[in-house]
């Protein structure tokens, strides 16, 4: 009798079962991988979407502040909150000393620099009489009014809640105006 040789396998070890439930595995995996967002048809598109995104992130970070200021005037009464609201307006409601004389020659009114920069640039530019400059134009008398008619209750030692919120509702109108002549969704900015 013979002596039987073992033959070898012309297969890999691991082969059958195996070998298919690792190839299943690398084939699910790719199709779960995260896909890179497909990019502008032009660079250049992507790159005044960045800049714009970086523009409004620092633009409405003045509202921030005047909402966190806001906040805080709002927990206040009489004169100190009179002081922290005038903090909140940057500005807008009452001009420091420093800036008295240039406000002669220009609004130094924070929101108002933020709103020209939107709609005039160099963040952006739109014409006067489109949309965004329009809209933008409109969320700045509010917000500017809502200021006043916060003052103006302060100063009268009545109660201004109402106004308070209105005044945040105006501010979110602002922000919304701004992100729009950026065209960047206020999402983005998170």
């Amino acid at each position: 009798m013979h002596a039987t040789r073992p033959t070898a396998s012309l297969q890999p070890a691991g082969s059958g079962a195996q070998h298919h439930r690792r190839t299943l595995l690398a084939g699910s995996a790719l199709l779960l991988a995260p896909r890179p967002q497909p990019a502008a048809a032009n660079p250049l598109d992507d790159l005044v979407a960045l800049r714009h995104r970086t523009n409004a992130k620092v633009l409405t970070g003045t509202v921030t502040l005047a909402k966190l200021r806001l906040r805080d005037a709002a927990l206040l009464e009489g004169d100190a909150a009179r002081a922290a609201l005038s903090a909140a307006a940057l500005d807008c409601l009452d001009v420091r000393p420093n800036l008295q004389a240039y406000n002669n020659i220009r609004d130094v009114c924070t929101f108002s620099i933020v709103a020209r920069s939107v709609t005039s640039g160099p963040a952006a530019r739109h014409a006067d009489d489109s949309a965004q400059a329009l809209e933008t134009a409109a969320a700045l008398r509010a917000v500017r009014q809502g200021f006043a008619a916060v003052d103006a209750r302060l100063a009268a030692g009545e109660a201004a809640s109402e106004a308070f919120a209105t005044l945040n509702a105006a501010l979110d109108r602002f922000t919304l105006a701004v992100c729009t002549a950026l065209d960047v969704k206020p999402e983005e900015l998170v």
